[in-house]
């Protein structure tokens, strides 16, 4: 693809583009949709309506993406993260601690279930994602976890007070903030 775009061959870039049928395309250079690929080769070739088509193609699977598994695009790729660290709370944590986080399955432990959306919220806004909309949630959402003492998870159970909180603090999140501003290339 980098051959393609820099070198001026966008035609070889589409025919290698068109044998790849998965609408998520990872490795070392790039992760994400492969129609914003195609959008960069079309409008390098001047067809802009066919790349705005594939922008729009490439949203989208940002999107659903997203929907599917919010958590899953920082879990899988910790290469592209903006940061080697976030703080949950008042505790500091690596990205290898951050990533086992993410990695672990919320199970009924609701402050799991904050954590997945508080650290790819955290994640959104350091690539780029405008944090004014999160930012009251975020610092409730910490405030919370700072009630707590040592490194996540703390066995919050849903149905208590503390984990309906937590939950209705992901949910917010989520809505809130859980959208890339953009792609992470």
């Amino acid at each position: 693809f980098l051959y393609a775009a820099f070198g001026g061959d966008a035609e070889a870039g589409l025919t290698a583009l068109r044998s790849f049928t998965q609408k998520w395309f990872t490795d070392f250079e790039y992760a994400g949709p492969t129609a914003l690929l195609n959008a960069c080769l079309l409008e390098r070739q001047g067809k802009t309506e066919l790349a705005r088509q594939q922008y729009e193609a490439a949203l989208l699977e940002a999107q659903r993406m997203k929907v599917a598994d919010p958590t899953r695009i920082w879990l899988n790729h910790a290469e592209f993260w903006p940061v080697n660290s976030l703080t949950l709370g008042s505790v500091s944590y690596t990205q290898a601690e951050l990533r086992a986080l993410l990695g672990t399955p919320a199970g009924g432990n609701a402050s799991v279930i904050l954590a997945h959306q508080l650290i790819a919220t955290k994640l959104n806004v350091a690539w780029g994602t405008d944090p004014v909309p999160v930012a009251l949630t975020l610092q409730d959402a910490d405030t919370l976890l700072a009630l707590y003492s040592g490194k996540l998870p703390y066995g919050v159970r849903p149905p208590t007070v503390a984990g309906q909180q937590m939950v209705t603090l992901s949910k917010a999140l989520d809505m809130q903030g859980g959208t890339f501003s953009r792609f992470y290339v």
